[in-house]
């Protein structure tokens, strides 16, 4: 009697034991798998405002709308610098210029010992490759750290005239990355694309300038960097019809690199990578369009429409779906949100924050921006933007203090108001503090680089 109760109680224990493992073995197969992938594309200079803008009666960029409906969008965020080296370094690092140490304009690269989300990733098991345009992206700056894989070739042609022109269309990175793709590699993987392409000079097909309309056809097809910077030193003068051109041949590059962007989600959904692949949209600053003085220039100001960037993240499998975010965000918080949802700790050094850990009270942010120009040593030219202030120093003992809530384009100086301007840089001392400054290290590019440097109007001989 014993014995049969003793049995009948090792079956009952072995059903348990059974139902359990098959309960377990269920949950393992219904569970969310990892996320294949993390791939960041940024497109120099390009302002936020493309996103969403209409010319002939058409969105600009279609392909980058559709990507922000099966993500979130972030309609404020701002960079950390107007130029690309140390905008970019911001992105990779979560760090500050002062922290990180990378200016052009100082010959600076990335300070040793700061950690790139590349790197992280690397770490982590990813594979990771790059493929970008190179000058202030080339790998002598120290961005290609962590990468498996980083290439900065840009195709260069030589015209009827016998010149030589750069083809920095980021469809040539896309093709670049689908087949890096396509290689038979199990790992996750991280790719970081980055074109010059609506960055001046601005060379768009014929085809592109028509499809904005009549009115594009007009004056300078294609723009040169020496038109624009005759103009911009006065030496060229220009009425609004042909500032309006000027605008629709960056506009017209624009609609080119969208098409880039839905050439490349085209392929992800037909390899099956796309649903799992969290995808991040930016740029590392704007453009200038006679905001302040300036037409189809960058790097010498702090305004806005220098730091105004887009963002677009597309989580895994449609989380966060046709979310739009209005509070305020930066660049530096890219990183840590990415790794947050790749399931990767965050180092000690990003400053930065994961945007999505508020997403259940209503993605509310607003987190001050501080920016910082690329000015050779000696001088720190810099702004901090908050909800309703921005404080601009960028001369000697000159500080300008801003209402955005009345003054949304930073026209008109609010003087000096000592007491809110003297809190301000009470706060941007204590985020300086948050972080060690990096210790510059100087390096030389390589003469392809300089060459492309020059192309693009960095270098003037």
């Amino acid at each position: 009697m014993v014995n049969e109760r003793l049995e009948g109680r090792l079956n009952r224990m072995r059903s348990v034991a059974v139902i359990c493992c098959l309960m377990l073995f269920g949950c393992a197969l219904f569970e969310e798998p990892p996320s294949k992938g993390l791939i960041l594309i940024s497109l120099d200079t390009l302002r936020a405002d493309r996103v969403g803008m209409h010319r002939a009666g058409r969105p600009l960029m279609p392909s980058v709308e559709r990507l922000a409906d099966d993500g979130v969008l972030f309609e404020q965020c701002y960079a950390h610098a107007p130029s690309t080296l140390p905008s970019h370094a911001s992105i990779m690092t979560s760090l500050l210029p002062p922290h990180h140490g990378a200016y052009y304009a100082r010959k600076s690269k990335l300070a040793p010992g700061v950690i790139t989300i590349a790197e992280l990733l690397s770490r982590a098991g990813y594979r990771t490759a790059s493929f970008n345009d190179g000058g202030q992206l080339a790998a002598t700056w120290g961005l290609d750290r962590g990468f498996d894989r980083y290439e900065s070739d840009v195709v260069k042609r030589e015209t009827e005239s016998g010149g030589i022109v750069r083809d920095y269309r980021l469809i040539l990175a896309v093709k670049k990355a689908i087949g890096w793709l396509e290689e038979d590699d199990s790992r996750p993987f991280f790719v970081f694309l980055h074109s010059y392409e609506v960055h001046h000079p601005y060379t768009p097909s014929e085809a592109d300038v028509e499809a904005l309309g009549e009115a594009a056809l007009g004056y300078r097809k294609r723009v040169s960097v020496d038109q624009l910077r005759a103009i911009n030193e006065g030496r060229l003068l220009v009425n609004d019809e042909e500032r309006r051109h000027i605008q629709d041949a960056y506009n017209a590059e624009v609609l080119s690199a969208d098409r880039a962007v839905g050439h490349l989600v085209s392929k992800l959904k037909e390899m099956g990578l796309y649903e799992d692949t969290m995808i991040v949209f930016t740029s590392d600053h704007g453009e200038e369009f006679d905001e302040h003085g300036k037409i189809g220039w960058h790097s010498h100001s702090l305004h806005d429409e220098l730091l105004h960037v887009p963002l677009i993240i597309k989580f895994p499998r449609g989380r966060f779906g046709e979310t739009r975010v209005t509070t305020q965000v930066r660049s530096i918080d890219i990183a840590p949100t990415v790794l947050a949802h790749l399931g990767i700790e965050s180092p000690p050094q990003f400053i930065g924050k994961d945007l999505s850990s508020r997403a259940d009270s209503g993605w509310q942010w607003e987190l001050p921006v501080l920016s910082y120009q690329d000015t050779p040593e000696g001088t720190d030219y810099w702004s901090l933007r908050e909800k309703r202030w921005k404080l601009y120093y960028d001369r000697p003992s000159d500080f300008r203090l801003y209402d955005l809530r009345n003054d949304a384009e930073a026209l008109v100086s609010q003087g000096t108001q000592p007491g809110l301007a003297n809190a301000m840089k009470k706060r941007k001392r204590a985020m300086l503090k948050e972080r060690s400054f990096a210790v510059q290290t100087t390096t030389r590019p390589a003469a392809e680089t300089e060459e492309n440097l020059r192309a693009l109007g960095y270098i003037v001989d």
